[in-house]
């Protein structure tokens, strides 16, 4: 009978563990960027949206609401 081993040796799961590790070096940046990005779109349109709520009211109503109260 042969004795058949199965399975990875310690060496090739390092390899293994050192390449995932650079192409996650490689990644993580350009992955920043698009969370950057995605979120600097999410508040630009929020605050579009904002704006032409006020400009709504302003026309409605012709002057735009207070937030602070008079003493």
């Amino acid at each position: 009978m042969k004795n058949v081993q199965k399975g990875f040796t310690l060496l090739e799961l390092m390899i293994a563990v050192a390449i995932l590790g650079i192409l996650t070096l490689i990644a993580y940046p350009s992955y920043k960027t698009y969370i950057r990005r995605a979120r600097l779109s999410e508040v630009k349109s929020t605050l579009l949206m904002n704006a032409q709520n006020l400009e709504r009211y302003y026309r409605q109503k012709g002057r735009l609401k207070t937030t602070t109260k008079s003493n």
